[in-house]
């Protein structure tokens, strides 16, 4: 009889121990889908962005419409910042104002500004958080004035 318990015993501690293996693994996975969600979405969201702020171009760059449209953008969950370059990266707007008027000469706005569309970047930044740069060029007429951005991390995604 004794030995009967301690078997029993161990064959509950394994497959506690299994279950919480497939708990953690299932978690995982619904946490991963999650980040993946929210990035699409903030995807679709910078486009709209973009689009947007192509009106603030036309007939003649509106800076104060643009900046409105910039911080709306930045309200918006998970967004770590969002900003406008002109065509040679120099920023017209930002969620942060200080960065206004600097030129962009990150890796990902430099090659936000190379892409004739619009795409994500992932890449780790030097505070060790993994940041997605979503970018989406601004035109008129056929011609690129201006690029949108927006900046995702690993800690403002968790934040959500």
């Amino acid at each position: 009889m004794k030995k009967f318990n301690k078997l029993s015993i161990k064959i509950c501690i394994f497959a506690s121990a299994l279950i919480l293996a497939v708990i953690a693994v299932m978690a995982q996975q619904i946490l991963d889908e999650a980040k993946a969600s929210l990035i699409t979405e903030v995807k679709l969201r910078a486009g709209s962005f973009a689009r947007s702020s192509r009106e603030a171009f036309s007939p003649k760059l509106d800076l104060f419409a643009l900046h409105l449209l910039v911080n709306e953008m930045a309200k918006e969950r998970a967004v770590k910042y969002a900003l406008v370059t002109d065509a040679s990266g120099k920023v017209l707007s930002h969620s942060v104002p200080e960065k206004v008027g600097e030129t962009d000469h990150s890796p990902a706005g430099k090659k936000a500004l190379l892409s004739g569309e619009s795409f994500t970047q992932a890449f780790r930044d030097s505070d060790g958080l993994e940041y997605y740069y979503i970018s989406s060029p601004i035109a008129l007429g056929g011609e690129r004035v201006a690029t949108a951005a927006v900046a995702l991390n690993t800690q403002t995604i968790n934040a959500t």
